[in-house]
């Protein structure tokens, strides 16, 4: 969502031409020595730190009209619950370049690690052992399903169901083969994870040869369905249950 919002701010600063570019690596690598060198994108670099990006004409006061992800609070029959919308908002030219300003110095650490994670997650692959695997995992958005002849009123409310659907793409040293669960139950939760993981891990263990011995898991990082102690628990355990001897 950061990003998003940073990215958003700056097509609108290009469009009332204050900026030259509204690519975010490039705005960020125009405020920092170096977008390689961790003190310089965590902002404690004491050349760098307090670097802005350069406007292409003067700051005026006239009114213009953003737009930005927010989370709100919604609440339908007596449950609160977050929601994300993408909210207008409304300031001078100087506000809201002050307000891409901040968000892009937020923006800097964040990208510096997305950008190391990414170079070890490679690097991690194109080393692997003939007895090691990577299995990359994420949710898809949930399905609609949709039967091939309907009535008019199953078109409206809550008749149509979804489906999950949990995509997996396992690496080896000979390879990389995809795979895919689908599920009618809507759950993403740490179990269900498991629930989608746990066959396709096995068919892995019984068809590869040589048999893998050392699992790695990547995922991304919602705290609903991958970072969170139940999951790391579940990590720690049916791997090994299933004839794994190391998990990362």
């Amino acid at each position: 969502m950061d990003h998003e919002n940073v990215k958003l701010l700056s097509e609108k600063l290009q469009q009332k031409g204050l900026l030259k570019t509204s690519s975010v690596s490039e705005l960020l690598s125009a405020i920092v020595c170096n977008p390689d060198n961790k003190a310089c994108m965590y902002r404690i670099c004491a050349k760098c730190c307090y670097n802005e990006v350069e406007v292409s004409q003067p700051q005026t006061e006239e009114m213009v009209v953003w737009s930005q992800w927010v989370r709100k609070p919604v609440t339908e029959e007596q449950r609160t619950f977050m929601n994300f919308v993408k909210e207008t908002q409304n300031g001078t030219s100087s506000e809201m370049l002050e307000l891409f300003n901040r968000k892009l110095d937020g923006l800097a650490k964040h990208h510096f690690n997305w950008l190391h994670q990414t170079k070890e997650c490679r690097a991690l692959k194109d080393s692997l052992r003939d007895d090691e695997i990577v299995v990359h995992v994420d949710f898809a958005e949930n399905f609609g399903c949709k039967l091939n002849r309907e009535v008019q009123a199953f078109h409206f409310g809550g008749n149509r169901r979804q489906a999950t659907v949990h995509s997996c793409v396992a690496y080896s040293s000979d390879g990389v083969q995809s795979f895919a669960t689908i599920s009618g139950s809507l759950r993403h939760d740490e179990r269900a994870v498991w629930a989608h993981l746990e066959p396709v891990i096995k068919d892995v263990m019984d068809n590869w040869n040589p048999r893998p011995t050392t699992l790695h898991v990547m995922s991304d990082g919602p705290v609903t369905q991958y970072r969170n102690k139940n999951n790391f628990y579940l990590l720690s355990t049916i791997p090994f249950l299933l004839g794994f001897k190391q998990v990362t």
